[in-house]
């Protein structure tokens, strides 16, 4: 099984800024860190498709699809992949 998403994930944290998701550890930590008024059903599928990718059980991809798809929901998706250079080095403070 791969160790990363097979393309990575761009999704908008805290003021709007991107952050790009590149593995299942990563949309692992950013989920675990959403607020409770940003969780429900699409949140718990994600994060534990995150769970199973990370112990091997499912593909990363599989999660990926997930993060994206509860993302998107939540309005934090871009609506095409960022430049490079707009979200190089973006942490969450």
């Amino acid at each position: 099984m791969r160790t990363g998403f097979g393309k990575p994930l761009s999704i908008f944290v805290g003021l709007g800024f991107p952050r790009e998701i590149s593995d299942a550890w990563e949309a692992f930590e950013l989920l675990n860190d959403m607020p409770s008024h940003m969780r429900g059903p699409a949140h718990n599928a994600a994060l534990n498709a995150c769970r199973a990718a990370m112990r091997g059980e499912v593909d990363q991809d599989v999660a990926r699809g997930l993060v994206r798809t509860y993302a998107k929901g939540r309005s934090i998706l871009p609506s095409r992949r960022l430049p490079k250079w707009q979200s190089a080095g973006t942490r969450v403070f």
